[in-house]
């Protein structure tokens, strides 16, 4: 049973670390995750359920991430839910740029393969991304 949380915490770290939140400046309708207070330790992570719009690419041969049992486990735990935007390989670039150019961003990105030049340009001369 250690071994599976102990896989299950190094499965968490290796999905969330190459995600990117954004800065979006307009205000979303739900409740934003900053005025949650979080727990420092254990489950859950916060006492009211907060939401998060995610977008990424999602392999044609992966289950849709709304399906993925961990993360389900996960969304249960830890009063965290995540709204999947998941977009195929083919035409992904397209639909990450409309998201820039309308400013209609998601909370976080998973996978979306920003390449060092649109960090740059979003995250550093326009203020769109933040780091996490």
């Amino acid at each position: 049973m250690k071994k599976l949380l102990v896989f299950g915490l190094v499965l968490f770290v290796l999905v969330a670390s190459p995600l990117v939140a954004t800065g979006d400046k307009e205000a979303k309708p739900q409740t934003p995750a900053s005025s949650v207070s979080m727990n420092p330790t254990g489950f859950p992570i916060v006492n009211e359920p907060v939401q998060f719009r995610v977008f990424g690419v999602r392999d044609q041969n992966q289950a849709d991430w709304k399906n993925v049992k961990m993360l389900s486990d996960y969304r249960v735990r830890t009063n965290v839910d995540m709204i999947y935007q998941e977009v195929p390989t083919q035409g992904f670039d397209e639909k990450k740029s409309l998201l820039f150019a309308s400013n209609d961003l998601p909370d976080l990105f998973i996978r979306s393969m920003l390449n060092p030049v649109e960090i740059a340009k979003y995250g550093m001369e326009s203020g769109q991304l933040i780091p996490l």
